[in-house]
């Protein structure tokens, strides 16, 4: 059911944010320091942080293909790894 016009949006807490993204309340006081996180200041020490700030903060982490690994970064073996290696097989 929608708000009416003109009622107070329901603001969280720094623990509320916490509590959703299991962190520390800390980690949502650097998230808002370094504007990772928006978030309103009420009184001289009041913080309060909407849930479309708490909803925007997230962002989908996109897959990416490994990357080709070419043959003339994979090292040889030395000797010795080698014969440890055939004898582990035989």
């Amino acid at each position: 059911m929608p708000s009416p016009a003109g009622a107070l949006t329901p603001y969280l807490t720094a623990q509320d944010v916490a509590d959703l993204h299991h962190v520390s309340v800390r980690t949502v006081y650097v998230w808002i320091a370094t504007g990772v996180l928006r978030a309103e200041r009420v009184g001289p020490r009041l913080v309060r942080i909407r849930p479309e700030d708490v909803e925007a903060m997230g962002r989908p982490i996109e897959p990416t293909a490994p990357a080709p690994v070419s043959s003339d970064r994979i090292a040889p073996r030395s000797a010795r790894s080698q014969a440890r290696l055939d004898r582990r097989t035989a």
